[in-house]
């Protein structure tokens, strides 16, 4: 900012700064990137809607059997406060979107789409780990140890029991009662790995913010402690995949859409 301090009045020169951080970088390529994102993300509904017509049997008993001392520990002690995690999981989505435009902002394109595709390859991964050991989470197992009586996520939780007993329609967006591999856990863990590589500092703030939104996630009963763990096994691996599939992609070339050379030009201009 300080390139930008006009020397006759001493004040920041506002119209200058807007047009060399915004319009040197051009929004149209993450735009088109984030959107794709999105329509992929949507298509998982087909699959959650095969999860929710075919699933007849959960496995919540094994994970409840490992982790049942837990909750039992934890539901009722001082930490059990359901409003503020309540707070904490939703801020999941702020940390996501946020993070995502600091990857865009000054990173090299390909990086941005690789998250972007990583995203995409964990939604569909989560949906077919889904189908193979159904799991519907503490919350839905065991729903009177949880009083989440004014929350958000008690809302969503009943939606999604409406949802799953064919009183709701599915409208692209809705999961189901899908427990593991938690990719609330997995979303968190990317956006900190991505910031942390822009900057390693960053870590003092994004660690504890991980884990308290992965505490949210058991705290408010939509997961178990492992889900988390089968989270992160997971966003590493549709990272890898991305990678892999975006050096082939890069190396062969796309016809209309040099990668290369937009990923180039976007370094430059940041």
């Amino acid at each position: 900012m300080s390139d930008f301090i006009d020397p006759k009045n001493g004040q920041v020169n506002i119209r200058d700064l807007w047009k060399e951080t915004l319009f040197k970088l051009n929004p149209w390529s993450g735009v088109v990137v984030s959107s794709l994102m999105g329509l992929g993300i949507i298509g998982c509904a087909n699959l959650a809607e095969i999860y929710r017509t075919i699933t007849v049997v959960w496995y919540d008993n094994i994970l409840w059997t490992i982790e049942k001392p837990l909750f039992v520990k934890l539901i009722g002690s001082w930490v059990d406060v359901p409003e503020l995690w309540d707070h904490v999981y939703f801020s999941l989505w702020v940390f996501v979107f946020i993070s995502m435009a600091i990857v865009y902002r000054f990173c090299p394109l390909q990086r941005f789409v690789q998250v972007a595709m990583a995203v995409v390859i964990a939604f569909y991964i989560t949906r077919c780990s889904n189908l193979l050991f159904p799991t519907a989470g503490p919350a839905f197992y065991n729903s009177e140890l949880f009083n989440l009586a004014g929350t958000h996520c008690a809302k969503m939780q009943q939606l999604l029991r409406l949802y799953m007993d064919g009183q709701v329609t599915q409208n692209g967006l809705m999961p189901g009662t899908m427990a593991m591999p938690s990719l609330h856990v997995g979303l968190m863990g990317i956006a900190v790995w991505q910031l942390a590589h822009i900057w390693r500092r960053t870590l003092w703030v994004t660690i504890p913010w991980f884990l308290m939104v992965w505490m949210s996630t058991v705290m408010l009963g939509w997961h178990y402690v492992l889900d988390g763990i089968g989270g992160i096994i997971v966003i590493a691996i549709a990272m890898l995949i991305a990678r892999i599939i975006f050096c082939v992609w890069s190396f062969f070339g796309v016809r209309g859409f040099p990668l290369r050379n937009l990923a180039s030009q976007n370094k430059s201009a940041a």
